[in-house]
């Protein structure tokens, strides 16, 4: 901090701080002999200052790059003692700890979730055209509420793994094995999200 070239006695900033540290240390002093200057002047550059600065004067303080073109040029760079490149730096968020029943859900996304119920209604209904009427078969109740019934518990059940068709028809049969196959390859994608959410996402 400085006016009219001259330091603020109170509060001179921290290059002369670090100045009047140095030269208690090493026995010298600076003040009765110093220049602040602001930046180079008439068209010259901060290199341009710094050749001034170390040619006028023994020690120079301010904040410089060290470049092998400014040591070539005869600046001596001593050992750094303050990293002031940029660092990024964020707060880190705090982990949610209230309990969530509904955290299952994570791994696909609501529309996911939509489709999924969409397609064990849909396989029900198709089921329930192929299968009805057959006898000893998965929808042999005489009330077709119960067939519908029937055919929507077993459509979900497979989806989960608690149980599965058991067609009579060719057609009903080609259709579990699709259905199955369907299923494996959702709860393959939801157990391998879970697993993923698992570790980015311990609290859970």
């Amino acid at each position: 901090n400085f006016k009219d070239g001259v330091l603020d006695p109170v509060d001179p900033g921290l290059i002369p701080s670090l100045l009047d540290e140095i030269a208690k240390r090493g026995g010298f002093t600076w003040r009765d002999s110093y220049a602040v200057v602001s930046g180079p002047t008439d068209g010259g550059t901060w290199g341009d200052l710094l050749i001034w600065s170390y040619n006028s004067f023994d020690v120079v303080g301010d904040w410089y790059s060290h470049t092998t073109g400014r040591m070539q040029a005869g600046a001596s760079f001593p050992e750094g003692f303050l990293d002031a490149s940029n660092i990024l730096v964020a707060t880190a968020d705090e982990p949610d700890e209230s309990f969530d029943p509904f955290t299952w859900q994570t791994p696909f996304k609501s529309t996911v979730w939509v489709l999924i119920l969409c397609s064990i209604g849909f396989s029900a209904i198709v089921y329930y055209i192929l299968e009805l009427g057959q006898a000893d078969g998965d929808l042999a109740e005489d009330s077709h509420v119960d067939n519908t019934t029937s055919s929507l518990f077993l459509a979900a059940a497979s989806f989960t793994g608690g149980g599965g068709y058991a067609p009579r028809t060719p057609a009903g049969k080609l259709f579990a094995f699709s259905w199955s196959f369907w299923c494996l390859l959702t709860v393959s994608a939801y157990t391998a999200n879970l697993a993923s959410f698992l570790v980015t996402h311990p609290q859970l």
